[in-house]
C-alpha cells in the first residue's frame, strides 16, 4: 500500500499547515485521497471543517461516521445538555452537512467516541 500518515494531534500549527499545503500540491502524487480520521465528537468535526476549509478541499472523512459508533459501542463516552447543544449548532451550519447523519446519532444515543479507543 502507498499511503503517507500524517499525525497532527489536534487543531494543526502554522508549520503543519505548511507541511499539508505542501503534500497538497506535490507533484507525482497524481489521484491521491486526503483523509482526515479524528475523534466522533464536537472537537474532531471542527478539526475536518478546518482543515477542509483552510488547507485541503478534496478532504474526506475517514471512519467518523454511524457505522464506527455502532461498531464500537463499548468505548462510547456520553455527554452533557451543554454539549449536545454545541452539537445540535453544527446541525444548522451547512459545512457540517456531511455528518449531519452521525451527529444525529449522537443526540439519540448520548454517545461520542474517542478514536484511540479503537486502535
Amino acid at each position: 500500500v502507498n499511503e503517507i500518515v500524517v499525525y497532527h494531534g489536534g487543531f494543526y500549527s502554522p508549520l503543519k499547515g505548511l507541511l499539508f499545503k505542501h503534500l497538497v500540491k506535490a507533484k507525482g502524487l497524481g489521484n491521491a485521497q486526503f483523509l482526515h480520521w479524528s475523534d466522533i465528537d464536537y472537537g474532531g468535526f471542527l478539526l475536518y471543517e478546518r482543515l477542509k476549509r483552510n488547507l485541503i478541499p478534496c478532504l474526506k472523512p475517514f471512519q467518523m461516521d454511524v457505522i464506527t459508533l455502532e461498531t464500537h459501542q463499548k468505548y462510547w463516552k456520553v455527554f452533557d445538555n451543554v454539549y449536545q447543544s454545541r452539537l445540535e449548532t453544527l446541525l444548522l451550519d451547512k459545512r457540517y452537512g456531511g455528518f449531519e447523519e452521525v451527529i444525529h446519532y449522537m443526540i439519540d444515543h448520548n454517545c461520542r467516541l474517542e478514536q484511540e479507543s479503537i486502535l
